[in-house]
């Protein structure tokens, strides 16, 4: 018995202490473990840099993340009809050439390298290219656009996202959502209506067409509302586009037709949704749906 009590004795001392996050303590146990880790690394930001170029193969490569994370500086940016967008994180603008410059040699190794070192390598361009200025960003991962891989393909949406679309890339962009029918592309192109332009009514028809996981219990059909939502966002393309879509697909998809029209009071479909509303006029959710685009527009 007294064995027993001290086996469970010596192993609640060899657990960690639990520490709650906010506490005091719990940030003086990650700023100690921090320290041990630095101990006797050089931290200076040409020696971050410098091991940033081989990141795949160092063992403390978190490590070097977080202090370049950690020289930068918060900017404020304010977009054309913004009243408020977080704080961005740049680095001071003497460093920025530095680190685009790594991080450009990094994408250029990508093909080199295993895959595992590849993702590490990978990892860290995804996670210090927000470290830098909109343009310098696209200049490196620019060799990413219409790569394979996913990863690095929404690592070019979210630079993409802040700094537009091309006009030369804005027909690769459309090629490359017929493709795939990844969401962050369609965001993308409804941020540039010079992009949403080059869509026509099948990409919106195949869109429409994605299978939507509702499920029933009992009596009740509960509809799968993301896929609904992302549906009303191939219709909202279209119309940043310039277009207004024909009456059969207004008539077919009149949920998500009368919420697009509504979230960009498109006055040039008006006509359309009168004439969805005339065969819907009995359903309790597209009436609410139409008064609030009549009220918008």
């Amino acid at each position: 018995m007294g064995a027993g009590n001290n086996t469970r004795q010596m192993g609640s001392l060899l657990r960690p202490r639990y520490l709650p996050p906010d506490s005091p303590e719990f940030f003086i146990a990650k700023l100690e473990e921090a320290l041990g880790v630095a101990a006797g690394q050089p931290l200076t930001f040409t020696d971050l840099i410098e091991r940033l170029r081989t990141i795949w193969t160092d063992k403390d490569r978190q490590l070097v993340l977080t202090c370049l994370e950690h020289l930068a500086q918060g900017v404020e940016q304010y977009a054309l009809g913004e009243l408020l967008r977080p704080m961005q994180q740049r680095l001071p603008k003497g460093r920025q050439e530095q680190l685009a410059k790594a991080l450009t040699d990094l994408v250029g190794k990508g093909g080199e390298l295993l895959a595992r070192d590849r993702v590490r390598a990978d990892q860290a361009v995804a996670r210090l290219s927000r470290l830098l200025p909109v343009d310098h960003a696209w200049s490196v991962v620019q060799p990413w656009f219409g790569d394979p891989l996913p990863s690095r393909r929404a690592v070019v949406v979210r630079v993409l996202l802040e700094h537009g679309v091309p006009r030369p890339l804005a027909a690769a962009v459309v090629d490359q959502y017929r493709g795939t029918q990844e969401h962050g592309l369609l965001k993308l192109i409804s941020q540039n209506p010079h992009v949403a332009a080059l869509l026509n009514e099948s990409d919106v028809l195949r869109a429409l067409a994605a299978p939507a996981h509702d499920y029933q219990i009992g009596a009740f059909l509960y509809k799968d509302r993301i896929a609904r939502y992302w549906r009303m966002r191939a219709i909202e393309a279209y119309l940043i586009g310039g277009h207004v879509p024909s009456d059969d697909l207004g008539l077919d998809h009149p949920m998500e037709f009368v919420w697009a029209v509504g979230r960009q009071s498109h006055k040039a479909s008006l006509p359309l949704l009168r004439r969805v509303l005339t065969r819907y006029q009995t359903d309790p959710e597209f009436i609410w749906r139409c008064t609030r685009a009549f009220d918008r527009i």
